[in-house]
């Protein structure tokens, strides 16, 4: 069932706040928007559908800007997409029982919140300062990296940029430009390898009418993010607004978890 009108006019506000903040820092919003039609109860078979387009669409315009900018490199983020691409296709084709999908999806919550807590005491190795990590470790942990991401990426809908960013800066492959522009572009791939097998798998699942109704709000919120917020808000204080709307997202999200059980 479709949700009520009032449901869908939350949780169209929820996405157009959740597009704002997230591409204010170069996300896509996918563990926000995820979180979002998990507590507003929309069907499971529809939420990584939506949470994957999204994520899909609000990262099109940063990743043609980083690319267009010279800020990316394929060889800079190939050894995680020779990992994620599998998985994401793997992940994608899987439905999970409800209380799997919620436990998955808090996990990654709790990182998300735990890695912007953590980002400005993490000691960051800047390109060409310290001695870079050899090839055969580079490739191994990307490889293991882009692995688990994909797999949440096509099961959850959450593209793993948030991660993947401070990885690549501390392991030296590159400056914050390069990094975010990866973190973009690994979103958009496995976004768009997850979201194909699912589809392809599944077929599109009933009541996405509501995509309609969403994408209104997400490109209101994905434009004002990428243009104006970033400049009327620091980069901190965005962060810090995300870990409120973030930790409140996982207390409800274990209440549901409990009332489930």
């Amino acid at each position: 069932m479709d949700p009520g009108f009032l449901v869908l006019s939350l949780v169209a506000l929820g996405f157009l706040l959740a597009a704002y903040a997230h591409t204010s820092v170069g996300l896509g919003g996918g563990s926000s928007y995820t979180a979002i039609q998990s507590i507003a109860a929309f069907p499971m078979g529809t939420i990584p559908v939506i949470s994957l387009t999204f994520n899909l669409f609000a990262t099109t315009i940063g990743s043609v800007n980083f690319i267009r900018g010279g800020h990316f490199s394929w060889t800079r983020l190939a050894p995680f997409l020779l990992g994620s691409i599998p998985c994401a296709w793997l992940g994608g084709r899987l439905v999970l029982p409800q209380g799997v999908f919620l436990g998955i999806l808090l996990a990654s919550l709790l990182a998300v919140l735990l890695r912007l807590l953590l980002a400005p005491f993490r000691p960051l190795r800047e390109p060409g300062t310290n001695p870079q990590t050899s090839p055969a470790l580079w490739w191994s942990v990307g490889i293991l990296i882009g692995c688990l991401l994909g797999f949440v990426a096509g099961v959850v809908g959450i593209g793993g940029g948030i991660y993947l960013v401070p990885i690549i800066r501390l392991l030296g492959r590159g400056d914050a430009k390069q990094a975010a522009a990866c973190g973009t572009v690994f979103i958009w791939i496995n976004s768009a390898i997850g979201l194909g097998s699912r589809t392809l798998a599944h077929g599109w699942p009933p009541g996405l009418t509501t995509l309609l109704v969403l994408l209104p709000a997400v490109a209101l919120g994905a434009w004002f993010g990428s243009t104006h917020g970033a400049l009327r808000w620091s980069r901190r204080g965005v962060e810090r607004a995300l870990c409120l709307v973030i930790a409140l997202a996982c207390l409800l999200l274990i209440r549901k978890i409990a009332l489930l059980a």
